[in-house]
């Protein structure tokens, strides 16, 4: 696990370039702390820094060059299938210096070139250079677990694992794109291939950019679209208890393989179904295991520690709890803030670092259940669906003007998020599904993100680019089942925010996070499976709570679906208030942005402060990131 840079081309050969990938590797300092080299050569420089998981001597290093200085390669991940991949190349004459997954993934590169892409089981972005052919290759996996971000500019290709990273390369050229700001307000995240910046890009899942004598190309090494159609009719034949039978070997076989570290390992333990499969299992292979959770001292209702604790009993793991109060929040919001360059306002970043950092004093590898919730159909969001789509009462409900909108809503109470759910699911009842699908993943509503926005701002805005941007996130355009809904939501919010917010702060405490749920065979699995395996009107996630009833604790099931969540308007309207104020929504710097209007702010901030925004706490959150974030990137 770690962080790679470089750039590809002729711009590698110029005077100040070096010095600029020095700066862009420095950047990286947090992803990859225990070692950070730069290789360069004729029309290449590659930057790596790295964290040790596997084989912990400095054979491990990167950059990685063959003997005859042919080949060249830096690799963020890990290949869980290393060891079977390292016998077959043994078969073709290679020989091995070290014990690392790094060696197989170059060796394969060389080998098979891009088609050892479809040969990895795991997780990596990675950078290879054939001199000899003058051309290489910038690639993603499949899943988007690990990101990449890259720069064509002057005939050459740059690269960085983050856009802080990516930013000495501009030379202050960063260009700011509207668009990209306008979802962000919206979705809170900035969805690949765009970034925050014009002249920048994320590459997406599964894919690769070949860059060659001064052009780039980008293809798919892997298309889930494109199997998609076939997996539901080969998964037909098997019985649902077969179907459960097969789940239970394909996650056993892929936790199996994410327990290999030279690193000491352990497992995040929540209390959910998602979570406790993972660690149940892990702790069969390892008796050893460690495991964590975090609790939340002043914030009951969000508390699952207690359900963490009766599965660490049954399964016998050296567990922690890990206690969180509001000193501990505030402590860490800088840091959080700091960290974060492209904007990202998924609020649940903030306790996910909090438990990084904890778990970070004890091992340096944690198993997660990210990932479950979008194949298996865990958010309560999955349930509004079904209900649409199922029952006619409710739809008749939701078109019975009764006096919704004057109900409090907020995260914070139960009897608050019970209404703001059942607004959002009246709302989303009369849309047609495509646009029901958006709608649900929007955490700000379009007309109140634009309305925050200044004349002078929108005179050159494309709203060409904007509407096809908001129809490119629905992969399937109109969803017919809930599978399709997976589906799109396995493209859009899995990499471009569950797995972004997974990496961005764990990396930022130098933490590895591994995720069994998304080994290809079982996402191909699970996509293979009918709409009816996987949820009714009683129970999500149905055929994973059915597989492994035996393993959890009976007091998992038929629970509430929790998540990470934060107090953020006691926060905004208590200690934090006068930050807001004078630092992050001061009035003279949002008047010199031209960007927000002025008076809009003004009654953000009047409602802040008398107490009554609770609706507007995720718009809040993301104009403080926003702000914070363009001090730094512009």
């Amino acid at each position: 696990m770690c962080g790679i840079t470089g750039v590809l081309g002729p711009y590698a050969n110029l005077q100040n370039t070096k010095s600029l990938a020095r700066e862009s590797l420095e950047n990286l300092q947090q992803r990859g702390p225990d070692n950070q080299n730069l290789k360069s050569g004729d029309g290449f420089i590659l930057g790596h820094s790295r964290l040790s998981i596997i084989d912990l001597s400095d054979a491990g290093n990167q950059p990685v060059t063959c003997s005859n200085n042919r080949y060249h390669m830096v690799y963020n991940g890990e290949v869980y299938n290393y060891r079977e991949l390292r016998q077959e190349l043994k078969l073709l004459g290679y020989h091995f210096n070290s014990s690392s997954d790094t060696e197989v993934v170059f060796y394969s590169l060389c080998e098979w070139g891009k088609k050892a892409l479809e040969k990895f089981n795991g997780f990596f972005s990675l950078a290879f250079i054939d001199a000899e052919s003058k051309t290489s290759f910038l690639a993603r996996d499949r899943f988007g677990i690990k990101p990449l971000y890259y720069i064509f500019k002057n005939n050459s290709l740059c690269f960085a694992s983050e856009l802080k990273s990516l930013l000495p390369y501009l030379e202050k050229e960063a260009l700011l794109d509207k668009v990209s700001l306008a979802i962000y307000l919206q979705l809170t995240y900035i969805p690949a291939p765009f970034s925050i910046l014009k002249n920048a890009r994320k590459l997406m899942p599964g894919q690769l950019v070949e860059f060659s004598h001064g052009q780039i190309k980008l293809y798919n090494f892997y298309d889930l679209l494109s199997k998609k159609d076939n997996l539901n009719p080969a998964m037909s034949q098997y019985s649902y208890q077969e179907k459960c039978e097969h789940l239970s070997l394909k996650l056993s076989r892929s936790i199996e393989k994410r327990l290999v570290s030279d690193a000491p390992l352990g497992s995040f333990l929540s209390g959910g179904i998602d979570s406790g499969i993972v660690t149940g299992l892990a702790a069969k292979a390892c008796p050893t295991l460690k495991s964590f959770s975090v609790g939340f001292d002043e914030n009951r209702l969000h508390d699952e520690t207690p359900y963490a604790l009766s599965c660490a009993k049954k399964f016998q793991t050296n567990h922690e709890v890990i206690r969180v109060c509001q000193k501990d929040y505030h402590s860490s919001i800088d840091d959080i803030l700091n960290y974060i360059d492209e904007p990202f306002a998924d609020s649940s970043a903030i306790p996910f670092y909090l438990l990084s950092k904890k778990v970070k004093e004890h091992v340096s590898v944690a198993l997660s259940g990210d990932g479950a919730d979008e194949l298996f159909a865990g958010y309560n969001k999955y349930k509004a669906e079904f209900y649409i789509r199922n029952s006619a009462f409710l739809r008749i409900l939701s078109h019975i003007p009764l006096p919704w909108n004057i109900l409090p809503k907020s995260r914070e109470s139960k009897i608050g998020n019970i209404s703001r759910q059942f607004q959002k699911f009246i709302n989303a009842s009369k849309l047609s599904p495509s646009q029901r699908y958006l709608e649900l993943c929007r955490f700000n509503n379009e007309q109140s993100v634009f309305s925050l926005f200044t004349s002078e701002f929108l005179e050159d805005f494309d709203y060409r680019e904007y509407t096809n941007r908001l129809s490119s996130l629905n992969s399937i355009q109109n969803p017919s089942s809930i599978n399709d809904v997976l589906f799109n939501d396995m493209n859009l919010i899995l990499p471009n925010d569950m797995l972004h917010k997974v990496d961005l702060m764990s990396m930022a405490n130098s933490l590895e996070v591994r995720v069994p749920f998304l080994d290809h065979d079982i996402v191909e699995f699970s996509l293979g499976l009918a709409p009816k395996d996987k949820i009714n009107s009683k129970m999500n996630k149905k055929i994973l709570q059915d597989t492994f009833k035996d393993l959890l604790p009976p007091e998992l099931y038929n629970r509430p679906k929790q998540g990470f969540s934060v107090p953020l308007m006691n926060w905004f309207s208590g200690d934090y208030y006068q930050k807001i104020h004078h630092n992050w929504l001061n009035i003279e710097q949002v008047k010199s942005q031209k960007i927000f209007n002025v008076e809009k702010i003004e009654r953000i901030k009047q409602s802040i402060r008398s107490g009554k925004s609770n609706d507007l706490q995720a718009l809040i959150w993301s104009l403080i990131v926003w702000q914070n974030s363009q001090s730094k990137i512009f």
